[in-house]
């Protein structure tokens, strides 16, 4: 990797740690004016994820690049984290070593409800970037090279692996490679880690442009700490859709097969927004019966709902809820549901809160559903409770 200008080399000192991580406690103390004014930045988005896929870290860059100079300059935003069930807060906030060679991240960690963060130190130089790199275009083509760098945020340790075992690899969580970032999760790997933007200090931007000034005051002082340590709402913030994925109810968490014939996944559960003000459903897909008739397959499914009370906001005693009998014979179906009435609508229907649709190519059977006013999950049945 090339160095950066003579510059960058002589006044731009990054602190750097020995060791590997290093936990730190963040004390507590009153709120200045000064955090106040901080807190205005908070995000404060809808949970409620729409039916899109999107590459997050593009939308949501952790840095800014300052073509004239060459530097990555981090901007210090806040990131959260839902790796199986559990919450953690991300920021990065150094992307070069002492010898000023990019591709050397620092990253803090933290768990939800842990008083303590982790530094996290590991090298992901791999191509780099087509603005860094001049030999960017040949680098990608070469397995040995165009590589990324595997992190457990857990317990610190990191590995290289090529993307072929990486998808294959459930013990890591966030993958590094220049100033690419990756989760494992949808067509990354197996796991299930999601990611969303809890907090970026607008002032760093002016007019939506960087104030590289601003952020190497901030890159020479204390690294975005203070926005790091301002209380986020981890659980209320929409968690971006896997790579590749562009279903919140998707197959994968509802669906199974075996042998050409469907059953439930009872495990996952949605919280769904309603078209209706206010209104919200918990809905799970908890029963498929199939049976078969004349070469064709008739199909059943059966919802579990419960609807909340737009008055009081809580929800009502579950209820289960049948939709209409559907057959492979059938080509293309599409239904749209009404969860308040429990009733197939017409697809014009401002009503309308979930799509099912169906399509039947030969022996190949492919169903799915879609929200049209976001929905938050996978949860569990623990964690839909606590709605």
């Amino acid at each position: 990797m090339k160095k950066l200008t003579s510059l960058l080399s002589t006044t731009f000192i990054l602190t750097f740690c020995i060791s590997i991580s290093s936990c730190r406690k963040i004390e507590d103390k009153s709120r200045t004016s000064l955090e106040v004014e901080e807190s205005y930045y908070l995000e404060t988005k809808s949970p409620f994820v729409q039916d899109k896929s999107l590459d997050f870290f593009l939308e949501n860059s952790w840095y800014a690049y300052d073509q004239s100079n060459h530097i990555i300059w981090p901007n210090f935003r806040v990131y959260g984290l839902r790796v199986d069930n559990q919450f953690y807060k991300f920021q990065i906030i150094n992307y070069y070593n002492q010898a000023s060679e990019a591709g050397h991240y620092s990253i803090r960690i933290q768990k939800e409800n842990e008083n303590t963060y982790q530094e996290f130190r590991l090298e992901a130089v791999g191509c780099g970037n087509s603005f860094t790199n001049p030999d960017y275009e040949q680098c990608i083509q070469d397995p040995e090279k165009n590589v990324y760098t595997y992190l457990n945020i857990e317990n610190g340790l990191s590995k290289k692996m090529n993307s072929f075992f990486a998808r294959r690899d459930k013990t890591w969580h966030i993958g590094f490679q220049g100033t690419k970032v990756i989760l494992n999760s949808g067509d990354n790997g197996p796991g299930d880690t999601r990611v969303t933007s809890l907090y970026l200090y607008r002032p760093f931007y002016e007019n939506e442009s960087p104030a590289f000034q601003k952020l190497a005051e901030e890159s020479f002082g204390n690294k975005g700490i203070r926005f790091f340590e301002l209380e986020h709402d981890f659980r209320n913030a929409p968690y971006a859709l896997p790579a590749g994925i562009d279903r919140v109810i998707f197959e994968d968490d509802w669906l199974r097969s075996s042998r050409g014939i469907f059953s439930a996944n009872q495990n996952s559960w949605w919280l769904i927004k309603n078209r209706e003000q206010s209104s919200l459903t918990k809905i799970n897909i908890h029963e498929i019966t199939e049976s078969q008739l004349e070469g064709h397959i008739n199909s059943l499914i059966t919802l579990r709902i419960a609807l909340n009370n737009p008055l009081n906001g809580e929800f009502q005693d579950e209820v289960f809820y049948t939709l209409p009998e559907i057959s492979s014979k059938d080509k293309l179906i599409k239904m749209c549901i009404d969860l308040n009435s429990q009733a197939v609508v017409d697809c014009k229907n401002k009503n309308a809160d979930l799509i099912f649709s169906a399509l039947n190519i030969g022996r190949r059977r492919s169903w799915r559903f879609n929200v049209t006013e976001g929905a938050v999950g996978p949860l569990s049945y623990d964690e839909i409770s606590n709605y």
